[in-house]
């Protein structure tokens, strides 16, 4: 239980979960920190990245949370989206400035947002479960659309 919490607190280390590269920018104290995460190029040839807090706290004995979210981040991209997390509102409360990497500051990377995305580790006798939650803003991958639009068909048939 233990090792599982430390490897997927740990932004080295790559996991199933978190398939890029990720790097500390803040740290506020050992259970909340602020990070940067890149992804590999989408199908246009434009690299993703995004800010996000991220919080890990136990919450009993046998269950601890990683959460993230993004907030209110000026990272001098010239993209004048503004982005507003209708998830969990209180986020949008939190700003803060960073002093980012050149080809951010350039427009060379597309930003994307997490509203809300974690685990929830659980110890049960002889195992332990893991449940994994995402919401993004800017970041549904083609196999997400296409489970998106088969939904949507079922539950709203055209006519």
């Amino acid at each position: 239980y233990n090792g599982v919490i430390s490897r997927l607190w740990d932004p080295d280390r790559p996991n199933f979960y978190n398939n890029g590269y990720v790097k500390i920018v803040r740290v506020y104290n050992p259970n909340l920190v602020m990070i940067q995460q890149r992804y590999e190029k989408d199908s246009k040839g434009r690299q993703k990245y995004f800010y996000a807090l991220v919080k890990i706290a136990q919450i009993s004995e046998d269950e601890t949370i990683i959460v993230m979210i993004s907030g209110n981040i000026n990272d001098h991209n010239p993209s004048n989206k503004e982005y507003k997390n209708t998830i969990v509102e209180s986020a949008n409360l939190f700003t803060a400035e960073i002093d980012s990497e050149e080809d951010i500051r350039k427009g060379k990377l597309k930003k994307v947002f997490v509203n809300i995305a974690g685990y929830l580790i659980e110890k049960k006798n002889m195992r332990v479960d893991i449940t994994y939650v995402e919401s993004m803003h800017g970041n549904a991958s083609i196999y997400q659309k296409c489970i998106i639009r088969k939904a949507l068909d079922y539950f709203l048939p055209h006519k």
